[in-house]
């Protein structure tokens, strides 16, 4: 039990420094509590992430692979739902104004609570019920896509599926959604120096931000809900 909480924290810490990179502030293990009547609420935020007035809360769910219909149901039906009441909890604090201030300077916010816009999202270690509504309210995708999409990586990993085996492809899916973030990082930057000039040639199209230059709030949003990340093996 604290191994894997101690692991789901280094996640938490890893998802974090992604979206630092992509030019968010970023905080991990967020706690907070607050009442409802005379009941104190505690809850925690995996990830929250601030940028262009819009932040993203996230709720990571970590999990194995599954080789059966009932045991994929059981993920989508009860692991997703626990995400979704987790969700619920978080926006009810955060749209509360009086709690603005407790995350405002620790994410160095730079808009007014009204004009704060919030985007809860569940992001699990696999596939399964991916760009499905939770509780018809909150998106889930999983954290290869959402790496990728903070990355701009798009390109470069489905071009590298040209130059690398199917077993370092396997590999480096393997790596990021197990949580090995960093070194899947690390795997993947290698592979692209290792093939770099075919890789750019191959990047055309595949770009996943508006500007080509840095990641916005609206890219990863546009990203998410307009399924960006595979739109084009779908074609």
């Amino acid at each position: 039990m604290h191994e894997h909480k101690e692991h789901s924290a280094q996640m938490e810490r890893q998802i974090a420094e992604l979206f630092q990179k992509a030019g968010f502030n970023a905080i991990p293990s967020y706690e907070y509590s607050f009442k409802i009547g005379d009941e104190i609420k505690d809850g925690e935020i995996d990830v929250l992430a601030y940028k262009d007035q819009t932040l993203f809360v996230i709720q990571l769910k970590t999990t194995h692979a599954r080789a059966n219909v009932r045991d994929i149901f059981n993920h989508v039906e009860y692991a997703l739902k626990k995400a979704g009441d987790q969700l619920s909890r978080d926006t009810i604090y955060l749209d509360a104004e009086e709690h603005f201030e407790e995350y405002k300077e620790l994410l160095n916010i730079d808009c007014t609570f009204e004009e704060l816009e919030v985007y809860p999202l569940a992001v699990s270690t696999s596939f399964e019920g991916n760009y499905t509504l939770i509780d018809d309210r909150f998106r889930k995708i999983s954290l290869f896509e959402l790496g990728l999409i903070l990355m701009n990586g798009k390109g470069a990993f489905f071009s590298l599926k040209d130059f690398m085996s199917m077993e370092d492809c396997f590999k480096l899916l393997n790596m990021t959604l197990g949580g090995n973030i960093e070194v899947g990082q690390e795997f993947f930057n290698k592979s692209l120096e290792d093939n770099e000039e075919q890789v750019v040639a191959a990047m055309e199209g595949y770009n996943l931000w508006s500007n080509g230059k840095e990641c916005t709030s609206q890219d990863l949003i546009d990203a998410i809900e307009k399924n960006k990340v595979w739109d084009q093996l779908e074609e």
